[in-house]
């Protein structure tokens, strides 16, 4: 994981095995914190304690949530004790610049610095070029311009970070993209779609049919689509 802050120090960071940030000295060991919803956002937090070989602490509340998700990973990594964990669950809407030195004073016999992330689908702008009335359902599927870009370097400190406590928005969502969908849809042989959302008036249902058939006019024309069929396709 990258980091950037708005003082002078702006070197590329990197937190290493141990949790320690390494630019060439020492940053002191770095509690990471995620925003999580009641029920979302798990993966996530499990991904970074895997790089970090970290434990997890979340709230008694969200504990139970995890418990009853049943994944043995998840159980396993998860504990009681805050100081034992370089990653926290916290609610997304307690996540802010302003908030996170506070939590970290919490914390400080443990922890010198902090990094808090807001995963949501929300924080991701698509490129401008992708804003089409109807673009083609080969485009969707095919054009790079319709691929995720988004890397490291496009991490951007929120207002009000430090070099001590940096607040980052990820656009990370557990719901399908368009595209995904598109992919989805054209890949499996389909004979009824029931849309649930963007049906809240005429005009929006008429448009979620148009693309239903769409999508089946394109299964009919060109076949099933195949994943990583010479695309550049690894994943949905």
């Amino acid at each position: 994981i990258n980091e950037s802050d708005d003082t002078n120090d702006t070197n590329d960071m990197r937190i290493t095995a141990n949790g320690r940030l390494g630019s060439g000295k020492t940053r002191g060991k770095l509690l990471v914190i995620v925003g999580t919803y009641s029920i979302g956002k798990e993966r996530i937090c499990l991904g970074i304690a895997r790089a970090l070989n970290s434990k997890i602490y979340a709230p008694p509340g969200k504990q139970r949530i995890c418990v009853a998700l049943e994944d043995p990973e998840l159980n396993a990594r998860l504990t009681r004790d805050p100081r034992e964990a370089q990653v926290h669950m916290t609610p997304l809407f307690e996540i802010r610049a302003e908030t996170l030195d506070d939590y970290l004073k919490d914390y400080s016999d443990t922890f010198e610095r902090a990094v808090g992330f807001r995963p949501s689908g929300w924080n991701y702008r698509p490129p401008n070029s992708r804003f089409v009335e109807s673009p083609a359902v080969q485009t969707v599927l095919h054009s790079g311009n319709w691929k995720s870009t988004y890397s490291m370097k496009d991490l951007v400190p929120q207002r009000g970070s430090t070099s001590r406590a940096s607040c980052f928005g990820v656009p990370y969502s557990e719901h399908s993209s368009f595209r995904e969908l598109t992919m989805f849809c054209c890949a499996l042989r389909i004979d009824k779609i029931i849309p649930t959302v963007n049906v809240g008036s005429a005009k929006s249902r008429e448009k979620m049919k148009s693309w239903c058939e769409r999508w089946a006019n394109e299964k009919k024309k060109n076949g099933l689509f195949k994943i990583g069929e010479g695309k550049g396709e690894g994943s949905w």
